[in-house]
């Protein structure tokens, strides 16, 4: 189950990696950093999400290799994952295009279950 963890972890990690190099080379920021999107600005936001995506991949490679420096990487990886999943979930774009809600519902889960089936670790 550790290895599915891991793996599970790692996906997230570099899907959403993947899903902000997109997004900013496809142009839609039109101001760079000072984009604002829903009232803020949009870069802290891609900012906060790259490092929540690091934090996936290290702890879903941690967990999937048995790396013995401690499970704290993951469950705070999980931790983070959970926040950003319910926090993009009130974007209106979600609120506008209800089937994206899959897309941030997912980890979410993934998130729950992960950090559940960790703490057993701590």
């Amino acid at each position: 189950m550790d290895i599915v963890i891991g793996i599970l972890l790692m996906i997230v990690g570099l899907g959403m990696i993947v899903f902000w190099i997109l997004h900013v080379m496809s142009g839609k920021m039109t101001k760079g950093i000072k984009t604002l999107e829903n009232g803020g600005f949009i870069a802290f936001h891609i900012t906060a999400e790259l490092i929540t995506g690091i934090f996936c991949i290290l702890g879903g490679l941690g967990v999937a290799l048995d790396w013995n420096s401690g499970y704290f990487i993951p469950v705070f990886a999980c931790g983070m994952l959970a926040y950003t999943s319910l926090n993009s979930l009130a974007w209106s774009e979600i609120r506008n295009k209800p089937a994206l809600s899959a897309m941030f519902i997912v980890p979410l889960l993934i998130a729950i279950v992960s950090s559940i089936y960790l703490t057993r670790y701590l």
